[in-house]
């Protein structure tokens, strides 16, 4: 298990989304992922990897169980979909 954070570069938050943007904003493009039941606010399945994204006060904590191949990628698309829906600069960080 591995976990991430994408904050706002700036102020090192969390990145506000809409509720009802969530899978709009969180599924990123080019990659073959389905949301499912689980666990956070948005749980998904990528392949054979499990990716949940929970809204703390430090930012999206994106949380991958399984082999999720460029996961580097995949959180740079997914941050970059943030930054637009956020109208914010924002970065993302492996924390472990």
């Amino acid at each position: 298990m591995t976990d991430y954070l994408i904050r706002t570069q700036a102020s090192h938050e969390w990145p506000a989304v809409h509720r009802e943007r969530l899978t709009d904003v969180l599924v990123p493009t080019g990659y073959d992922c389905q949301v499912v039941d689980g666990w956070g606010d948005l749980h998904l399945r990528c392949g054979e990897a499990e990716v949940s994204f929970s809204g703390e006060e430090p930012g999206w904590l994106v949380t991958v169980e399984g082999d999720l191949p460029d996961a580097d990628g995949f959180l740079a698309r997914v941050t970059t979909q943030v930054t637009e829906a956020a109208g914010e600069p924002c970065e993302w960080l492996n924390i472990g």
